[in-house]
């Protein structure tokens, strides 16, 4: 698209937004109770040229008993959708980003510590020992936690090796004695059979299947060894919270507009993981689904 939006623009779409349709009239009344100034002939002429290019969908109506002039009424249009959507995008990315820095600051990753320890609890997973193989793999983009969940692995377990499988286009600009960055899929990890002790997977990739996955992460795996899937309930058909808090319409709002991860059964991810696995068992930790199977 050309057509460059600038901060009234921007302010219409908002708007809009907000309503089904709504008339050049009450939308220019609105803004002005809103302090946001424009003529109301200029507000006119940036409509029609914003449906001109398909950001918003215009139609005539009559008025009620056809008393005066008739109505053009208007509603987001599909390139207005995608305007919207690349705006939460980078929304999105600034709060991801001054979290992140927030917490790398304080040197605060307890979020993801309490939960593992709740996790190991919950589910009996051994402590990694000493020499053992941690494989982490993981979205391109972990929502709010990627840094977080890094760096309480390498520095809960310093005596053991954390191998992080990231996307190719993922870089992760801090490091760690302990920690090794391999570019792969969650679905496909460039580590050879039977290599690792333990395997934690976030969430399940859209593009294969999750027996796929979980076939992916059982081959990684050593015998004897320990496999732990993370999935936000966001993305859980049988616990999709009501989003009571703000930060989980974030991670909704994340997970529908990067479409990385899929929506899963918690049933059929048991399902599957009773098949590869000699012991499952899940359990609900603080708004995530903990999968937990041993080879």
């Amino acid at each position: 698209m050309t057509y460059q939006l600038g901060d009234l623009e921007r302010n219409i779409l908002r708007m809009i937004s907000e309503e089904e349709e709504i008339c050049g009239y009450e939308l220019w009344k609105r803004m002005s109770s809103k302090g946001i100034k424009c003529h109301s002939n200029h507000l006119y002429v940036v409509l029609k040229d914003m449906e001109k290019e398909g950001i918003l969908k215009g139609r005539w109506v009559e008025r009620e008993n056809h008393s005066g002039a008739r109505k053009h009424l208007y509603s987001i249009g599909k390139e207005g959708k995608d305007v919207m959507n690349s705006i939460l995008k980078d929304s999105l990315s600034v709060l991801m980003t001054s979290y992140v820095n927030e917490m790398r600051q304080l040197n605060d990753y307890s979020g993801f510590a309490s939960v593992i320890a709740q996790a190991s609890v919950q589910l009996g997973l051994p402590t990694p020992a000493e020499g053992e193989k941690i494989v982490l793999s993981i979205p391109y983009h972990d929502p709010l936690t990627c840094y977080q969940l890094i760096f309480s692995l390498t520095d809960s377990f310093p005596n053991s090796s954390l191998y992080l499988v990231t996307p190719p286009k993922m870089e992760i600009y801090e490091s760690r004695p302990n920690m090794t960055v391999l570019h792969g899929w969650r679905h496909d990890m460039p580590l050879k059979d039977e290599f690792a002790d333990l395997v934690i997977l976030e969430g399940f990739p859209y593009q294969v299947s999750e027996e796929e996955t979980i076939r992916e992460c059982f081959r990684v795996l050593k015998e004897g060894g320990n496999l732990v899937v993370q999935v936000k309930n966001t993305m859980v058909e049988e616990r999709e919270p009501e989003f009571p808090f703000f930060s989980e319409y974030v991670e909704k709002l994340y997970y529908e507009l990067f479409q990385q991860d899929r929506k899963i059964s918690r049933e059929k991810v048991a399902s599957i993981l009773q098949r590869y696995f000699k012991k499952q068992t899940e359990a609900n930790i603080m708004g995530t689904t903990v999968f937990y199977g041993k080879r």
